[in-house]
């Protein structure tokens, strides 16, 4: 077996092009860091079962259709034509589910509200894992527009 040496190491550094992680992840796998509305729409479709990179790139597949660009898929639409396409959509999930997508600033964010509850939603954020509370001032507060199932 060969050991590399530091020279080694360093010839590679200096020769092969260093790819930053963000391309990288754009590259391998062809997943887009900002699927979040896909990861939604996967959540709601299946009822919070199949949410991952893989259900989120194929949502966005059936979005897009033939102009689908697998290195970058992030929501470029409105409000109208995203609740167009999940009005076609049904969900197994058993209560009342929406998406907030939030607008403010230059990069949105869409996340999953459901169970509400003594003016609290739970939320989930599919595309991260992160789970929480959060009460009806501050989705109130949010600049952005609902999808409701």
């Amino acid at each position: 077996m060969k050991t590399l040496k530091r020279l080694d190491l360093e010839e590679m550094a200096r020769t092969m092009p260093l790819i930053p992680i963000e391309r990288m992840s754009s590259i391998v796998g062809a997943y887009d860091p900002y699927d979040c509305v896909w990861h939604c729409l996967a959540y709601a479709e299946s009822g919070g079962t199949n949410y991952n990179d893989q259900a989120a790139y194929e949502m966005a597949e059936r979005y897009y259709g033939g102009s689908f660009d697998s290195n970058n898929y992030a929501y470029q639409g409105d409000a109208h034509n995203i609740r167009a396409f999940a009005s076609g959509m049904s969900s197994s999930y058993s209560g009342n589910l929406k998406i907030l997508m939030e607008t403010s600033g230059s990069v949105g964010h869409a996340i999953i509200l459901k169970n509400y509850s003594n003016g609290e939603y739970d939320y989930v954020d599919p595309q991260s894992g992160a789970q929480g509370k959060m009460s009806v001032q501050e989705v109130n507060s949010k600049v952005g527009y609902f999808i409701n199932f």
